[in-house]
């Protein structure tokens, strides 16, 4: 495997940021439920924190300008 087929963490971050915000409008704008879809560990309160410090990122803001 050479270093171009590497995933990076940061690749990975980003794709499930990417399927919390597909969550998010799937099951009818719940924030919370969108998170907690991929981290059950949280809290409902901590999870829409998260996914508020989720969508202030560039390239999820870029994401979902596109859908």
């Amino acid at each position: 495997m050479s270093k171009e087929d590497k995933v990076t963490a940061t690749e990975v971050r980003m794709e499930e940021h990417f399927a919390i915000v597909d969550e998010y409008f799937n099951n009818g704008y719940r924030q919370d439920l969108a998170v907690m879809t991929f981290r059950p560990h949280l809290s409902p309160s901590r999870a829409t924190s998260v996914f508020g410090a989720i969508m202030k990122k560039e390239d999820v803001r870029d994401y979902v300008m596109d859908k």
